[in-house]
């Protein structure tokens, strides 16, 4: 999936699910992006500790990570 149909789903995910106005939808949409930067943050901190050989202790609990609610 490229970066715009992202960005569309999303729209449509927001407006199906109430958002009523741009306001809402800008500060839904940050917090969502915001959210992938952690989670991307989380995967690449796993992915170097175990290129070095080292235990990495995740930051999030596994029901609170992206790819375990946001791509259902």
């Amino acid at each position: 999936m490229d970066i715009s149909q992202a960005f569309k789903n999303i729209d449509n995910k927001l407006w199906k699910g109430g958002v009523a106005n741009a306001l809402d939808y800008m500060e839904q949409s940050s917090w969502i992006l915001f959210l992938k930067y952690l989670s991307d943050q989380e995967e690449n901190r796993l992915f170097e500790a175990e290129l070095e050989g080292k235990d990495y202790q995740p930051v999030f609990q596994k029901q609170y990570l992206w790819k375990q609610w946001a791509c259902k």
